[in-house]
């Protein structure tokens, strides 16, 4: 079993936890002296005692899987059915995502594949920094099976079963891309590639339980709202005590969620939410547990389908997916539906019951 507390450091770039009250090397404030508090509208300063020129601004992915299409689903995702959301579930719902020629961890619960992004951040000066200048760190954070008994209020707070299968053997994948040399200022982290078929959809920071930071001071909006809706952060970076600021950054699937309906014929009634852009939608079918078959394909401005090619009594399970620009989308959820027989009376019978999501983004990868 891998240290919980060293995956935990490399997770957030950050120096141990020291005891209550000590400094960390990269949330905590930076020293004005021993009990003096720094001056309001003070230049930052860097460990030096110089001037503060420049910060370092760690961008980690995460790409959601198809049960969380909202902010509401993002907020209340619990993996381990405890009734409660930490941090390390919504990294378990939402892995981390990196590029082709970067490499997760072996062993650890991340994305399914790789995808091409880019973030652009604009600093102070103008200066404009990309993907392609940041510094790739592959990283993970391990469950730990002391973890409810450890001091270390970073180990603690992770848990020893973050997944709820009963194990502690999990690890998550918590690589990310490191930008430094970023001029101290008004910042703006822009996603101008979002990986897949995704879109912005959450920010979030370190949380205080892992490390004490001072990262979202440095915010000029409200968390979720400027990401979501116009795929950029804002920043006043001299606002954090050390220069080191983290940003964890959601998107949310883009997917169709289907419904089914059997009505008299026997026919099959499926509906589905509309994806923006969408060229065309494919329609899979099962039965019972065999696999899912493509029966169908309608054009981007189609919602519904009717499946008349079904039996009385049979119960079918259907997969929607949509086309994007030649990409083919996850589905968000697979529909169930027994048809009924010619001869009953009502239009509408049975709805579909929604049994979960119809493709797992998240897997776990072995060496």
């Amino acid at each position: 079993m891998q240290a919980l507390v060293v995956g935990l450091i490399t997770m957030f770039g950050l120096a141990p936890i020291a005891s209550a009250g000590a400094s960390t090397a990269d949330d905590a404030a930076v020293s004005q002296g021993a009990d003096e508090p720094a001056e309001v509208g003070a230049q930052p300063m860097d460990g030096d005692g110089e001037e503060r020129e420049n910060v370092t601004i760690r961008v980690m992915k995460h790409v959601c899987t198809p049960s969380v299409q909202n902010i509401d689903d993002f907020e209340s995702v619990d993996p381990n059915g405890d009734g409660q959301t930490t941090f390390a579930d919504k990294v378990l719902a939402c892995p981390t995502v990196v590029q082709p020629g970067d490499e997760y961890v072996d062993g650890a619960v991340s994305f399914d594949d790789k995808h091409e992004m880019q973030f652009e951040i604009e600093d102070e000066n103008g200066d404009v920094h990309t993907i392609e200048d940041a510094t790739f760190q592959q990283q993970q954070v391990c469950e730990s099976e002391d973890a409810s008994e450890d001091e270390d209020a970073a180990t603690a707070a992770l848990g020893a079963d973050v997944s709820g299968d009963g194990d502690q053997d999990d690890c998550l994948d918590t690589s990310l891309y490191v930008y430094e040399g970023v001029a101290d200022g008004e910042v703006t982290v822009t996603e101008t590639q979002t990986p897949g078929l995704t879109e912005p959809g959450a920010l979030e920071f370190t949380p205080q339980a892992l490390n004490p930071n001072n990262d979202a001071d440095t915010l000029l909006e409200e968390e979720n709202e400027v990401f979501a809706d116009d795929n950029m952060v804002e920043l006043r970076t001299t606002e954090d005590d050390n220069g080191a600021i983290t940003l964890h950054l959601y998107n949310f699937a883009v997917c169709p969620t289907v419904t089914a309906t059997a009505n008299d014929g026997p026919t099959n009634r499926l509906s589905w939410s509309a994806v923006d852009e969408a060229d065309s939608y494919h329609v899979y079918r099962a039965t019972a547990d065999g696999e899912m078959e493509q029966i169908a394909t309608v054009d981007g401005n189609t919602t519904t389908f009717d499946d008349g090619d079904v039996e009385e009594d049979v119960t079918y399970r259907y997969q929607v997916t949509a086309m994007v620009d030649g990409e083919e989308t996850e589905a968000c959820n697979t529909a169930e539906v027994t048809a009924i027989p010619v001869f009953s009376s009502g239009a509408a019978v049975a709805s579909a019951a929604v049994l979960g999501i119809g493709v797992y983004a998240a897997t776990r990868r072995t060496s």
